[in-house]
């Protein structure tokens, strides 16, 4: 069930008063919240992070557009996240990409992913680390490296992108080089 708490905390986070209504009309579970309106799941995953992992890991199974979701709800287990990573489409294991709570390991397979759209996901993750950013400074995919440069603070990460093939590349490492290195 959903408790009085968390609705308290889902209403101080500002989601919607239509969600709040259903769910005061009458008690409910996660579940019934994720069939009645997928969106509000991921408003929970964005602010509130209150969705029980046993939740998320039932849901995993279902249709696509609830695998997106789910995927990048940052309670859902590292274990069901690496069968999300295998998932045919590249949006879902994308999401698995952006999840904050990935895995090193998950995250170094899904940088050599085959599809850019991947790799950008990872490359965009503000919580990878700086080994697997550091592995992805080179990556053919132009925009990889644009995340890279906008996203990370790291003086070795900065200082390979100053030199990158892309004119862009080098002038987003050098803005994000003075703004974080040269200035400490």
């Amino acid at each position: 069930m959903i408790t009085k708490e968390q609705i308290q905390k889902l209403q101080e986070s500002g989601i919607y008063k239509a969600a709040l209504d259903w769910l005061n009309e009458s008690p409910r579970t996660w579940g019934e919240l994720i069939d009645h309106n997928l969106d509000w799941l991921m408003w929970d995953g964005y602010k509130t992070k209150l969705c029980p992992t046993e939740t998320l890991d039932l849901y995993s199974h279902d249709n696509y557009r609830t695998k997106l979701i789910v995927a990048r709800h940052p309670n859902i287990s590292l274990s069901r996240l690496e069968v999300l990573s295998k998932e045919e489409h590249p949006h879902i294991r994308g999401r698995v990409a952006e999840n904050e709570n990935i895995s090193d390991e998950l995250a170094l397979v899904l940088s050599k992913d085959s599809v850019p759209h991947v790799r950008r996901c990872i490359a965009n993750n503000p919580f990878i680390s700086t080994e697997i950013a550091l592995s992805m400074v080179n990556d053919s995919d132009e925009y990889v490296r644009i995340f890279l440069a906008g996203k990370r603070k790291e003086k070795e990460i900065l200082e390979i992108l100053l030199n990158d093939s892309s004119e862009f590349v080098r002038n987003l490492a050098s803005i994000k080089y003075d703004k974080n290195v040269s200035n400490t």
